[in-house]
């Protein structure tokens, strides 16, 4: 079994890459319940140094000491190479898996074609961009604020953030929620980014995922104690507060937007709804 230290999926869940604490790194399909075999990087832990696109076919991969961004095949063979972007620290796809979206240490976030790797975009005092399932809207995360951005319009609504770094963002029914470091869950409307509800985690916590599920129309988040550590709380969120659905063993895993489920670094399939393991996907190749 392979020592998984991240775990990402792509925009619609349906791939996803594991890398290991030695540098490798692994492609698989969730239909395949497997991945292939693994190949070594110049992947760095840490951050989000770690994206795939939704066929699967594409990983891109962050070296935080090399300050490069390397583009590989699911076989590992490597696409193209892109130098002196200074300690790339968070990379995320967009939907339509066009765009890569680099954050880096110190510099405005560089936005570069996936098929080529050439840069498209440079997005001033952003530190990093969570891409929303509509190509052209995306949250750009600042110093001090949150922006909802239109990529084509080139629109933009703010809000003042309430922590230092935002945790993690999901889009759905015309919602944007956000969670931030040592801090709450906001709700956003999607349409002018205005402040609708709050969640407030339990003292000591914070949620380390927000996702939404389709099916249902509903959000969920995993809840994590800063303070104590151990497992993460599955919970079902509402206006009016939270309900717990689950456990989740680690604090290692990818949300599959196709699956409504959680992949964990074991390999275990979570269902997000119940809380229950349904599946498995073999991380030996």
């Amino acid at each position: 079994m392979l020592r998984v230290r991240e775990v990402c999926a792509s925009p619609s869940g349906n791939a996803f890459a594991i890398a290991e604490v030695e540098e490798l790194v692994a492609v698989g399909r969730v239909q395949d319940a497997s991945v292939g075999d693994p190949f070594r990087t110049g992947f760095s832990a840490g951050g989000g140094r770690l994206a795939i696109d939704d066929p699967g076919e594409r990983v891109f991969i962050g070296s935080y000491h090399d300050s490069t961004v390397t583009c590989y095949s699911s076989k590992g063979e490597p696409i193209w190479r892109r130098d002196s972007l200074r300690n790339p620290q968070f990379l995320s796809v967009s939907a339509d898996c066009c765009l890569l979206f680099c954050g880096q240490v110190g510099r405005d976030l560089v936005v570069l074609d996936t098929e080529s790797g050439e840069l498209v975009d440079t997005m001033k005092g952003v530190i990093r961009v969570f891409p929303s399932p509509a190509p052209n809207l995306v949250l750009a995360e600042t110093k001090s604020a949150m922006r909802l951005v239109d990529l084509v319009s080139t629109s933009c609504q703010e809000q003042e953030k309430k922590s230092f770094s935002i945790l993690s963002v999901a889009f759905g029914a015309g919602q944007v929620l956000v969670s931030e470091t040592n801090s709450c869950i906001r709700s956003f409307s999607e349409a002018g980014f205005e402040y609708r509800w709050m969640f407030d985690p339990p003292s000591g916590s914070h949620a380390l995922d927000v996702s939404y599920i389709s099916d249902v129309s509903s959000f969920v988040a995993a809840l994590w104690s800063y303070s104590d550590g151990g497992p993460c709380a599955l919970v079902n969120l509402r206006d009016d507060g939270a309900s717990e659905i689950g456990i989740l063993n680690t604090v290692v895993f990818a949300f599959l937007p196709s699956e409504s489920a959680y992949l964990m670094n074991d390999g275990q399939k979570i269902d997000a709804l119940t809380g229950v393991a349904r599946g498995s996907v073999a991380f030996d190749p």
